[in-house]
């Protein structure tokens, strides 16, 4: 049987304005800055949802697999979702940002097209931008990866 928490894992936003990825729930909890307090629902690459489960003080300690069954048309909506949402705000995101990562066309060239892609595929698509970088397989907190994943991720 595989272990539920390894395995890639997507926290989106409820709203679906935001993503970020992690190759598996010990990743995830090591950076511990996803979501605030309830914002996000987390699904794992089979389209298992899981309940996030939070210290006393907010941060997220671990992940709790729900009864629900496995829904990844739903999950691949929502990533769509969010792809769309972030195209959509990208040219007024830009002329927000105090130091722009780049151009209108450099920042959609960054947002992965997930048309026709398995969970396991879209994983593997978004984490070069919405996954926290990595060095020799350890994830670096310091550095949260790109200038775009910060852009996409951390600007908001």
């Amino acid at each position: 049987m595989t272990d539920p928490m390894t395995g890639g894992f997507f926290a989106i936003d409820r709203n679906n304005t935001w993503l970020h990825v992690y190759p598996d729930v010990p990743s995830m909890l090591a950076v511990n800055h996803v979501g605030a307090g309830d914002a996000a629902d987390f699904f794992d690459t089979r389209g298992r949802r899981f309940d996030p489960v939070h210290t006393a003080d907010g941060r997220l300690e671990s992940l709790k697999e729900t009864a629900d069954p496995p829904n990844t048309p739903i999950v691949q909506m929502r990533l769509r979702s969010v792809m769309n949402f972030l195209v959509n705000a990208l040219p007024q995101r830009l002329h927000d940002a105090p130091n722009p990562p780049g151009t209108v066309a450099e920042g959609l060239a960054a947002i992965p097209r997930l048309e026709g892609m398995t969970l396991p595929e879209c994983h593997v698509a978004l984490t070069a931008v919405f996954g926290d970088r990595t060095r020799h397989g350890a994830i670096h907190i310091a550095d949260d990866g790109s200038f775009w994943h910060n852009f996409w991720c951390h600007s908001l």
